[in-house]
């Protein structure tokens, strides 16, 4: 069957892409026909379900990702977003910008070579439907030419990021097409409005799941449904797979003290890192940071392998926390307030991994993983979440 993935677009986000690409895999071993679907969020009514209304237009270069991503606005503006809206993602980071330990993202040529390896990756590992899907009605044709599509994972639920866009509940589907895979909101409480806006969007929406236990209970609040928590899509795909595209990527060259930073980069953080680099007399790769204006660190493949191949890793990442668990690599992960450490939380659960071993400040060393053999740990959980998966496909598919 042809199936349609419905994600953040964004060629800027290692995360992202992994993510993203950890589907696609997914659903080709499953024996479908997958497309992305590029697309970007837009403004809309909240008035009514299917009233929707584009914004100005902002002028796009060929290439960019989607207007209201992350990554092209930028952590200060993605964070006062999200304290206008009530979510919780803004208090705590708003501090950090106010307090001047929080600068924006690299400027527009770094982020072009972020982008890059990213792009390319993309392009030569997954099909890309032509229509890029930017306001309403763009997506409309597409329903009659896919028989199912999925919306997920990453965060695209999240109110901040996304603003509740119907294109993220796949309103332009038919009801039996629509299925949510690890779906994530990334917050742990929604305003009034956007629960009224949220019940409004999955009316219909015949398959839904989650990637977080938070995201599970919110959901279930908003709908009445019980709402099942499934594997994010890298832990669909076995360490050996991830490990070959790791072996791509140039071997390091000395110890490592690999870091992978998208909140957490204040000065204690830095001199924690500093201080843990000097003790273990290892060589920092900074992967990325709101600090980092220049890295050698770009792409999939050197992503995979100094998390792999480091002594140890620091990050506050979902997806770095995730790999150096199925690496072995040991782990300091740097909390980032509610909402957004419950998929951490949810992850660690989900391997029996301790929370109170895991979480600490960046100057606590770590030398043991957190999890052994955590491929056979993940196998049943696997399983399972493939099991719902194909449930929902064949679902979809009896409608055709």
């Amino acid at each position: 069957m042809k199936v349609g993935i419905v994600t953040i677009h964004d060629m800027a986000n290692v995360g992202n892409r992994l993510q993203n690409f950890a589907l696609y895999r997914a659903l080709e071993d499953l024996g479908h026909e997958p497309f992305v679907i590029p697309n970007e969020p837009y403004h809309y009514s909240r008035e009514g379900t299917e009233t929707v209304a584009p914004r100005e237009a902002e002028p796009v270069a060929p290439g960019e990702e989607a207007v209201e991503s992350p990554a092209r606005q930028g952590h200060r503006s993605v964070v006062l977003k999200a304290a206008r809206r009530g979510t919780d993602l803004g208090a705590k980071v708003l501090k950090a910008v106010s307090d001047g330990e929080l600068r924006t993202v690299p400027a527009r040529a770094t982020k072009e070579r972020r982008r890059s390896p990213l792009t390319e990756f993309t392009l030569s590992r997954m099909r890309l439907e032509s229509t890029h899907v930017r306001g309403p009605g763009d997506a409309a044709p597409l329903k009659d030419r896919y028989g199912s599509f999925i919306v997920g994972s990453d965060q695209v639920w999240n109110p901040a990021y996304r603003g509740g866009c119907p294109t993220d509940f796949l309103r332009f589907a038919h009801p039996h097409q629509r299925i949510s895979y690890a779906a994530s909101l990334g917050t742990a409480q929604l305003s009034d409005e956007y629960r009224a806006h949220y019940a409004r969007m999955l009316e219909g929406f015949e398959h839904i799941s989650v990637r977080e236990s938070e995201g599970s209970r919110l959901i279930s609040e908003i709908t009445g449904r019980e709402v099942p928590v499934v594997l994010d899509p890298t832990l669909l795909l076995s360490v050996e797979e991830w490990s070959r595209i790791a072996d791509q990527a140039p071997a390091l060259t000395s110890p490592t003290l690999g870091t992978y930073l998208l909140v957490s980069s204040g000065g204690s953080t830095r001199s924690g890192v500093r201080a843990v680099a000097r003790a273990k007399k290892l060589k920092v790769a900074d992967l990325i940071s709101p600090f980092a204006l220049s890295s050698r660190w770009y792409g999939i493949a050197n992503f995979l392998r100094v998390i792999r191949d480091s002594e140890q890793v620091i990050t506050d990442s979902f997806h770095a926390t995730l790999f150096a668990i199925m690496f072995e690599t040991p782990v300091r992960v740097l909390r980032r307030g509610p909402g957004q450490d419950a998929r951490l939380e949810t992850l660690l659960h989900t391997f029996g991994a301790d929370a109170d071993t895991a979480f600490g400040a960046a100057s606590d060393p770590v030398d043991q993983p957190l999890v052994r053999e955590p491929e056979a740990i993940s196998q049943a959980a696997r399983e399972s979440s493939l099991s719902w998966l194909g449930g929902a496909l064949e679902a979809a598919g009896a409608h055709s």
